[in-house]
């Protein structure tokens, strides 16, 4: 049997390139795409200071650009299975985010 971990690594590296426009049609599909990562930001304090942000499984970090907006100075640490998936997200948030 193949390692958890390992296997959905490899299953976004994958996807990696395409990522962004199949979530852009899956949920243009329910509420709209900007709707949707709006409401996966809601729980984030609207505030100016620098509070810190774990984004577990960040992928190429659609939801940010809503976080963004709630709170301009956070600090976020985005962790993910997948390489190739990192790679975008510092491609958009090369100064804004720390990436592992």
């Amino acid at each position: 049997m193949a390692d958890g971990p390992t296997e959905m690594g490899s299953f976004f590296n994958a996807r990696a390139a395409g990522y962004e426009a199949h979530m852009r049609a899956v949920l243009g599909r329910w509420r709209g795409f900007d709707e949707f990562y709006r409401r996966v930001a809601l729980p984030i304090p609207k505030t100016k200071l620098g509070i810190r942000l774990l984004d577990l499984g960040c992928g190429t970090g659609l939801e940010l650009k809503e976080v963004f907006k709630r709170a301009p100075a956070v600090m976020i640490t985005g962790i993910d299975l997948s390489g190739n998936m990192l790679t975008i997200l510092r491609r958009h948030y090369s100064k804004r985010i720390t990436a592992r």
